[in-house]
């Protein structure tokens, strides 16, 4: 009797198991694809912004919004080498992550080296942070760290990548 009973308890573990890679695949790992493919239309929105803002040849907006994504990208990069999970990301994802990816970071923090971040730039962040100061001096300076925090990041990014 007591040789069923183990059986039992070591199919059930098997059972456990298998439902739960087949859990993984069929969630995780399907939202993973589907986020990606609804952050399609989110892409293709910002596209047309870009579009409208060069036929009306307001350059600026462009220019401001890729500088963004620079800065966004070197910023979430150190983010996602700091988190405990960057290590299983290959196999979270189904995707070669790391390293394939590990060639656009170092193309956005070699232009970043020799292309400072016109969004660090007093002249352009301190009126921004001086009218939200009026309104709100504590979000200003959440601001403030929070740029400083990024800043780092991307500086940390632009050290480790731009070789």
């Amino acid at each position: 009797m007591h040789c069923r009973s183990s059986m039992r308890i070591v199919l059930l573990l098997i059972v456990a198991v298998v439902s739960a890679l087949a859990g993984y695949w069929l969630g995780f790992r399907q939202a993973w694809d589907l986020s990606v493919m609804a952050n399609g239309p989110v892409r293709g929105s910002i596209a047309v912004a870009h579009l409208k803002s060069l036929d009306e040849n307001h350059l600026d907006n462009v220019r401001a919004s890729l500088n963004a994504d620079i800065d966004s990208g070197l910023i979430w990069w150190a983010e996602l080498e700091q988190s405990p999970l960057s290590g299983a990301l290959n196999f979270l994802s189904g995707e070669n992550v790391l390293p394939d990816h590990l060639k656009h970071v170092e193309r956005v923090a070699r232009y970043r080296k020799t292309h400072a971040s016109p969004l660090s730039d007093p002249k352009v962040t301190g009126p921004m942070l001086e009218s939200v100061r009026k309104v709100d001096p504590e979000l200003a300076d959440q601001m403030v760290a929070a740029g400083k925090e990024s800043d780092a990041a991307m500086a940390l990014m632009i050290e480790k990548y731009s070789r």
